[in-house]
């Protein structure tokens, strides 16, 4: 009976909740490797990428290509130079869409996006009153010039939104690379080095300097995220 009292007098205390782990979150590449063995798994997979928001993006990229391909395209190396514009003015939406989505600009380097509005214009001047740098399929009658002017108006329209739509969510502090370094050299670079395919000084100097800038112009972004 007194073993009993003293039991009852101690306080009594419950054994511990086991919470149960959730599995973490395999990778993608994990999931890809471990599905790889398996057919059904790949097949499961491959269906749930299909149904995300950057599939689709993808997809309409490349069937705009196919279909700009077969459509101005005569099969010539040239055509190059058409892609590489959709290349840009696709990923310059795709920044645009992103800002006016999330209402900020933070990660986009405004410094970059300066460089690439000259870049575009300097493009613009040595394409639009001459023929020297255009594509020779049917591209470089107009739908080429087309896609250099709408990246022109996109980079801009991202400027746009780092100085004056969304300036409060862009932190100068982080994007530290200053622009002027980059288009000088370049400059100078180009008034020695140019090609002459459009037999008119300024126009030539124009496209190379758009072609040396741009090679460096990433440099701001990277300077951002270190």
């Amino acid at each position: 009976q007194d073993f009993a009292q003293t039991a009852d007098s101690l306080p009594h205390t419950r054994p511990p909740l086991r919470i149960a782990q959730q599995p973490a979150q395999k990778r993608p590449m994990e999931a890809i490797k471990e599905a790889m063995g398996d057919p059904e798994k790949m097949k499961k997979l491959a269906f749930r990428y299909m149904h995300t928001e950057g599939f689709k993006i993808w997809a309409a990229f490349f069937l705009t290509v196919v279909v700009v391909f077969c459509l101005f395209s005569s099969g010539d190396f040239s055509f190059l130079l058409t892609l590489s514009s959709l290349v840009s003015v696709f990923s310059f939406l795709m920044v645009a869409l992103k800002i006016e989505t999330g209402r900020t600009v933070k990660g986009v380097s405004l410094k970059m996006m300066e460089c690439y509005v000259v870049i575009f214009f300097g493009r613009l001047c040595a394409i639009v009153p001459f023929e020297g740098y255009l594509p020779f399929d049917k591209s470089g009658d107009w739908f080429y010039q087309l896609c250099e002017a709408i990246g022109f108006c996109l980079a801009c329209g991202i400027v746009y939104f780092c100085r004056i739509r969304h300036e409060s969510t862009y932190d100068p502090s982080t994007d530290t690379l200053n622009n002027l370094f980059l288009m000088g050299p370049a400059f100078a670079v180009a008034l020695i080095f140019h090609p002459n395919l459009n037999n008119n000084l300024p126009s030539d100097i124009a496209w190379a300097f758009a072609l040396y800038l741009e090679s460096v112009a990433v440099l701001c972004q990277l300077f951002m995220f270190m």
